[in-house]
C-alpha cells in the first residue's frame, strides 16, 4: 500500500485526507443500506485477509500482531510497557488504560497510550497499587506529571474498589455473569467525578481473553469505540445508527455484530480489522480496499458529491 517509505498508523492517525467517514460529530452521518449475510461476510473476510497481511510488514506497529489468524494481546506488545495478565497489578494497569481512553483528555489512542506510559515508567501506577500513594499526596506529585487530576482520580477510586473487581473479574465464565460484570462496572463509573468505564470494557475482557486468563464468549471482546461504529454504519455492516454516546445495550449489540463478522472462518481478530481501516484504509475512491464491494463508494449530497475530508 505504501511504496518507498514507512508509513506508521499513528502518521495515518493525525490525518490521510479525502476518505468516505464524516470527522464532524455535529453532521449527520451518510451510509449505504445494510448489506444482505452474505456480502457482511464476503467485506469481512476480504479485511480480516488483509488486516492480517498488514500485520506482517515492517512498518507495521509493534502491538499489530497476529499468530494463525488470531489476534495476539495488544498490551502484551507495548515493550517495557507490556502487560502479563496473569499478574494481578498487571490487570489493574489494563484497567487504567482502559480509564485513560475512556476519558476527554485521553481518549485519542496515542495520547492515552503515552500517558499510561509516562505514569509507569515513573512508577505512580505500581505505587497506587500497593496502596503507597495517596490522594491526599498527588497534588504534590501531579506538578511533576501535568497529568489531569480527573483521570488519576479514577486510579484511586478504582483501587479502593480493587479487590470486589478483580474477584469479579477472575470468577467470570456464564454469559450472564459477564453481561452483569458489564453493567455493574459501568454503574461503578457512572458517577460524573471519574472518567466513566463503558467502550473500553469490553478492551479489557478482549485483552484477557486474549492472554487466555479468561474463558468468555467472543461477543463480550469486540471493543465498540466510536470509530469502528462510524465505519460499520457508513459501509454498511450494521444497521444500529451511529451516535457519539450509545447507551450500553447498544454498545453489546454492536460488540456481538463484529464478533459474528472477525471471529468466524478461521478467523479471531475481533474488533481490530475495523479499527485499523478506518485509521489507515477508508478511502472513497478506488485505493479502498473494498471499494469493488461496498455498496457506497460516493455520497451524494443534495446533487453533489459530498467530500469528507477528516
Amino acid at each position: 500500500m505504501w511504496v518507498g517509505r514507512k508509513m506508521t498508523f499513528l502518521t495515518f492517525y493525525g490525518g490521510v485526507g479525502e476518505i468516505c467517514r464524516n470527522g464532524n460529530f455535529g453532521e449527520k452521518l451518510c451510509k449505504c443500506e445494510k448489506m444482505d449475510a452474505e456480502q457482511r461476510r464476503k467485506i469481512a473476510l476480504k479485511l480480516s485477509g488483509e488486516y492480517c497481511k498488514y500485520c506482517k510488514q515492517e512498518w507495521a506497529e509493534s502491538w499489530f500482531k497476529v499468530k494463525d489468524k488470531k489476534y495476539i494481546s495488544m498490551v502484551s506488545l507495548l515493550g517495557k510497557n507490556s502487560l502479563d495478565l496473569r499478574k494481578e497489578d498487571d490487570v489493574f494497569k489494563l484497567f487504567t488504560l482502559a480509564l485513560n481512553w475512556n476519558s476527554r483528555k485521553y481518549g485519542r489512542f496515542d495520547r492515552g497510550l503515552n500517558l499510561f506510559k509516562k505514569l509507569d515508567d515513573a512508577g505512580i501506577l505500581n505505587e497506587i497499587f500497593l496502596g503507597k500513594l495517596r490522594w491526599e499526596n498527588w497534588e504534590r506529585k501531579k506538578q511533576n506529571t501535568n497529568v489531569e487530576s480527573k483521570v488519576v482520580l479514577s486510579y484511586f477510586y478504582l483501587r479502593e474498589r480493587w479487590n470486589e473487581v478483580y474477584q469479579r473479574l477472575m470468577g467470570l465464565g456464564s454469559s450472564t455473569s459477564v453481561e452483569n460484570f458489564i453493567e455493574e462496572l459501568h454503574e461503578m463509573f457512572k458517577g460524573g467525578e471519574t472518567t466513566p468505564l463503558k467502550v473500553k470494557i469490553f478492551f479489557i475482557l478482549r485483552e484477557m481473553k486474549s492472554q487466555e486468563i479468561l474463558e468468555i464468549d467472543d461477543r463480550f471482546c469486540c471493543v465498540p469505540d466510536n470509530n469502528v461504529r462510524k465505519i460499520m454504519y457508513i459501509i454498511g455492516l450494521t444497521d444500529v445508527k451511529w451516535s457519539l454516546s450509545p447507551n450500553l445495550e447498544v454498545m453489546k449489540e454492536i460488540s456481538e455484530e463484529i464478533s459474528q463478522l472477525f471471529n468466524r472462518d478461521g478467523y479471531q481478530l475481533h474488533d481490530m480489522p475495523l479499527f485499523w481501516f478506518y485509521m489507515t484504509q477508508c478511502f472513497c475512491t478506488s485505493k479502498c480496499l473494498i471499494y469493488n464491494e461496498c455498496t457506497k463508494k460516493f455520497i451524494k449530497s443534495e446533487g453533489k458529491s459530498k467530500k469528507n475530508i477528516r
